[in-house]
């Protein structure tokens, strides 16, 4: 009789006992494609064999192949982007953005949060491109102006069922967006702050039965890392906007909380691997993939559709205006920018200004050693911004410059120092970030020192032109901006309501292509025209070709 109760126990224990399963998530996830769309041809410099390098051809390949992978094991597969598409190409320049709509959506990508350049063309034109597609944006911190609804078709999140779990997937846009952005193209929006928008997410996800919750952040690597030290509830941050491509996965904060970059142009992307079971901690594998030739193949039907979409660029972009025999870098936030200095000439040159300023973050691309075309002038301004010329006292003028240089300034970390790689420097001491409360200035026709560890508004040590002449505090002078600086961009609001103002209505990219084809060549680096007396600068290579 025990014998046969203890069969009946076993029985009814195992009939009670609900299995657990194991379930896969394969992600592809790319950021700050900036228009990229195309793939580069490389010459290896030993054996002059080619590789075809970037480019969505090649990002299909790899998502064809994972998802093959997958489907033949019951694995999902998920493309997902953290922003910053638009902007940066000609060819996106031309379709207003579409082209990456379309390619996003033909590689099968589901969802995706936005980042600050995807309102280039208006809060209006982006969400009428997602109206049309099946990309799901999401992002919980954008809002309609004065209202707790967000605006269609952007959602706080998205939920995906997969067999046994269920999967949320949210995003966040930098604050930033507003200051780097034209007024009018966000005028109808508010971007609230990240953080408790992310708390009630998370908090509502958890409630609606989510087993794991991801994060596409538009906010940059250092945000991210703080989220993951003070956001409980999400489980993977995949991030964009710092343009960093990370070897290796971070854990961060004391959940131990992966955080992965991919980095940008779509050079590389992130084949990420998550295992997930009920009640046991996930298990998450990641590889950096590099987008070349030597690994994947060019998908036939992506590659046409990326050539329908280049044919018109091609077609106008390839004039050559000059060359030159150097390279010129935007260079270090905090210190001194030889492309500045060379591209503001050539602003305050076309208006016959005094002085000229350009915002750091308006020069997008490298100028290469070699020859230069059309494309070479729009990769370095693609944004459709004209020269406004102020008149100014020398006394605002050293106000202007105080402003930004009076902002916060760090000791370099290992995102500098890869950038610094990419173009051919190191540094060591204090730079500033990128964005603050000020945009960073670059000037013509001024030189000036300053140490920033002096207090806020007395940081500038000594300020000239370039022959070496102090500045007369009392006397008016020409100066030549950027018309998204003198809207207020950047956090310059006080220049919006300056009287004298007026628009030449000539384009940045214009005024360089003038200075070029007159020049014909950039024969040397321009002299060094500011001094950070807390940073030091050193080549790592022969700065040409």
């Amino acid at each position: 009789m025990k014998f046969k109760l203890l069969i009946l126990f076993f029985v009814l224990q195992a009939f009670f006992i609900v299995p657990t399963y194991a379930e896969t998530i394969n992600i592809i996830h790319t950021s700050d494609v900036h228009g990229n769309i195309d793939s580069e041809v490389r010459n290896a410099s030993a054996s002059n064999e080619q590789s075809i390098n970037g480019g969505y051809a090649l990002l299909k390949d790899l998502i064809n192949k994972v998802k093959a992978e997958g489907d033949e094991k019951g694995e999902l597969t998920l493309c997902l982007d953290s922003g910053d598409y638009f902007l940066g190409t000609p060819v996106v320049d031309q379709t207003s953005g579409e082209c990456m709509i379309d390619l996003m959506s033909y590689c099968g990508y589901h969802a995706v949060t936005l980042g600050n350049h995807e309102f280039d063309y208006s809060s209006e034109r982006l969400f009428r491109l997602f109206e049309e597609s099946d990309i799901i944006p999401v992002c919980c911190n954008i809002f309609s102006k004065n209202k707790d609804t967000q605006p269609d078709p952007i959602k706080p999140y998205d939920i995906v069922s997969f067999k046994t779990i269920k999967i949320g997937i949210t995003g966040l846009e930098t604050p930033c967006a507003i200051a780097t952005n034209f007024e009018q193209n966000l005028h109808d929006l508010e971007i609230k702050a990240p953080k408790e928008c992310l708390l009630k997410t998370t908090q509502e996800l958890r409630k609606l039965g989510c087993d794991y919750i991801i994060l596409l952040s538009h906010l940059g690597i250092d945000d991210d890392r703080q989220l993951a030290s003070t956001s409980p509830g999400i489980d993977l941050i995949l991030g964009g906007h710092s343009h960093f491509a990370m070897p290796e996965t971070e854990f961060d904060g004391p959940e131990r909380i992966p955080v992965i970059h991919s980095g940008a142009y779509l050079k590389t992307a992130s084949k990420v691997k998550i295992i997930i079971e009920k009640n046991k901690k996930p298990v998450l594998e990641r590889e950096l993939k590099t987008l070349s030739s030597h690994e994947f193949s060019e998908d036939p039907d992506t590659k046409k559709l990326v050539a329908k979409f280049m044919k018109r660029e091609k077609a106008t972009m390839g004039r050559s205006i000059g060359s030159s025999q150097v390279s010129l870098f935007r260079g270090v936030i905090g210190g001194d920018s030889p492309e500045g200095s060379y591209t503001t000439d050539a602003i305050r040159e076309a208006v016959k200004a005094d002085f000229a300023f350009l915002n750091a973050g308006s020069i997008r691309n490298p100028i290469k050693a070699g020859q230069l075309t059309l494309e070479s002038l729009f990769l370095v301004f693609p944004f459709n911004n004209t020269i406004v010329v102020l008149e100014m006292t020398g006394e605002k003028i050293y106000e202007l410059i105080e402003k930004t240089l009076s902002v916060k300034f760090r000791p370099q970390n290992e995102h500098d120092l890869f950038a610094g790689r990419t173009f051919g420097i190191e540094f060591q001491g204090l730079v500033r970030d990128y964005y603050d409360r000020y945009g960073y200035l670059v000037p013509s026709n001024l030189i000036y020192h300053f140490d920033p560890e002096l207090p806020t508004g007395k940081r500038i040590l000594k300020l000239t032109d370039l022959k070496g002449c102090p500045i007369d505090l009392k006397k008016t002078y020409r100066v030549a901006f950027s018309s998204f600086i003198t809207a207020g961009g950047d956090g310059f609001d006080f220049l919006k309501n300056e009287k004298s103002a007026k628009d030449s209505g000539v384009l940045l990219r214009d005024a360089l292509e003038k200075k070029l084809e007159r020049e014909k060549e950039i024969k040397e680096i321009p002299e060094q025209r500011v001094f950070n007396e807390k940073l030091t600068v050193r080549e790592l290579k022969k700065n040409a070709q």
